[in-house]
């Protein structure tokens, strides 16, 4: 195992994550958000918060400088794009959050001087036994168990009234492999029970036999292929 970086250092990252959703969401409210744009009170005052926030919280100037000017850039790349392709807002949210983390990451890192540490850490998810054979666990039940399921479901799919169910099943079954999984691999079978159980009571009112038929079989595919890939990852592991 790599150690990247001492107990400190990474209470440094922690303190610049801190300051970040405080001031990105706890402080900003939605007049802000609505009011922003690239030279406006609302983006001022956002940004100062966001400076205010990181220098108190690390008590290093610089880098609260670096990381709020950034966050002002970013922000309003955001906000212009998000005028311009409204539909993709949700992405547009998505990569903002990202970027900011990039940027608090490199922040952190030239300030801790970790740079030389990253190339082994990026490697070490594919390097290391145990990480790699658990990413490759999550892996196939995000992605190939999926494709499994939905084309042993294709001649019940073709009879469903609405496609955005099968849509909304695909996201749903995702989340629900990679909590069944965590919980295999944490051996917490009894709360398997739990979420079998919650979900159970959810789908206790559909009247549509389809659909019914539909839910019942994917889910049930989705436990067994997800329960059998963790266990193999359990016994893989010791």
């Amino acid at each position: 195992m790599i150690h990247f970086c001492t107990p400190e250092q990474a209470n440094l990252l922690i303190r610049f994550l801190l300051a970040h959703i405080a001031g990105d969401f706890i402080l900003q409210t939605s007049v802000m958000v609505k009011n922003k744009r690239w030279l406006s009170d609302a983006m001022a005052l956002h940004i100062l918060i966001i400076f205010g926030l990181t220098w108190i919280l690390s008590g290093l100037w610089l880098p609260a400088l670096v990381i709020a000017l950034l966050h002002w850039g970013i922000d309003t790349g955001k906000i212009a794009l998000c005028k311009k392709y409204p539909r993709y807002e949700g992405a547009f949210f998505a990569a903002d959050q990202l970027l900011h983390g990039f940027i608090i990451l490199l922040v952190w890192c030239r300030q801790c001087q970790l740079f030389a540490q990253w190339l082994p850490v990026l490697m070490q998810p594919f390097t290391d036994y145990r990480m790699s054979t658990l990413l490759l666990g999550y892996a196939f039940i995000i992605w190939p168990v999926g494709h499994i399921i939905r084309y042993s479901l294709q001649k019940i799919a073709v009879d469903l009234p609405d496609e955005r169910i099968a849509h909304g099943g695909k996201l749903i079954g995702r989340f629900e492999r990679i909590i069944i999984l965590t919980f295999v691999l944490l051996r917490s079978y009894e709360a398997i029970g739990f979420l079998i159980t919650a979900k159970g009571i959810l789908r206790f009112g559909e009247k549509d036999r389809i659909t019914s038929e539909y839910v019942l079989v994917g889910t049930m595919m989705s436990y067994a292929l997800s329960i059998l890939t963790g266990v193999g990852i359990n016994w893989l592991l010791g």
